[in-house]
């Protein structure tokens, strides 16, 4: 094992030095449930190499180059489409371009392309309440909010997205989401224990703007109520294999099985791309 100053664990995953590994390696931290794609209908993107050598451009009181930029921003893995080609990839910290990457909270956005595919085909309605499907948060801030509401983030409900904070509610949200550690003594919880929880209100539901990861974390267990099949395994099916995926992607899960849709996909640079 590495020496205990270099040991990566759920206190220490998300911060540097020893991000460089765990954002490529989250499944041997956290559990998770496989996002299939199927090896028989494999999408390659092809490659077609433009040159970046004299490109350029200003950024944080300097200027750089795009490798000079990558490295200063310690990019572990980029790929740049022109024309749906490889224009340029790059990677760095170990990955390379079989290896998933966490998403962080770019897996919102799949949850909306999987929300718009269902809506497409009237497994879901955005104007439907979430207690329509979700009767156990009826005694929460989420009464009264639509589908809608939650995929817009326009949900009264008070919660703050402090990723600095040591206490709180973002706090228990991480532990319930197997993120962070417990403490000693303390009982595990799960998400949807969580949801359960969230019952402070902070304003009527569609109205203001307030980015609240939890709300597609939400989303993911009524898209699971309305289709009756897991969040991974719908993922794979309805996109992960019909555009092609040239790898399986992942996604973390709680101690129950709930997946972390707001920001727990992991997946290769190009199947993102």
């Amino acid at each position: 094992p590495a020496a205990d100053d270099a040991q990566v664990t759920l206190a220490n995953w998300r911060t540097a030095p020893f991000n460089k590994w765990a954002f490529h390696h989250v499944r041997e931290l956290v559990p998770s449930a496989d996002i299939a794609n199927d090896p028989e209908r494999i999408s390659d993107l092809s490659s077609a190499p433009i040159e970046f050598s004299d490109f350029s451009f200003e950024a944080m009181g300097a200027s750089f180059g795009l490798e000079a930029f990558l490295s200063a921003t310690d990019t572990d893995g980029v790929v740049i489409l022109h024309k749906g080609k490889i224009a340029f990839e790059s990677y760095a910290n170990g990955m390379d371009a079989n290896t998933p990457h966490i998403l962080m909270s770019v897996s919102k956005s799949i949850l909306g392309i999987l929300a718009g595919i269902l809506v497409g085909r009237g497994d879901l309605v955005l104007d439907q309440l979430v207690t329509s499907l979700i009767p156990e948060v009826a005694g929460t801030a989420y009464a009264g909010a639509t589908l809608r509401d939650m995929l817009d983030m326009r949900v009264g409900i008070q919660f703050e997205e402090n990723y600095a904070a040591h206490s709180g509610a973002i706090i228990d949200y991480r532990k319930a989401q197997n993120w962070d550690p417990l403490d000693i003594g303390e009982t595990p919880t799960d998400l949807r224990q969580f949801f359960e929880s969230l019952v402070e209100t902070d304003g009527a539901h569609n109205d203001k703007f307030h980015y609240v990861s939890p709300n597609t974390d939400l989303l993911g267990w009524v898209i699971e109520r309305a289709s009756g099949k897991p969040y991974a395994d719908l993922v794979s099916e309805l996109l992960w294999q019909p555009m092609g995926a040239s790898h399986s992607a992942y996604i973390t899960v709680d101690g129950l099985g709930a997946p972390r849709c707001a920001g727990g996909v992991c997946a290769t640079t190009r199947d993102l791309a």
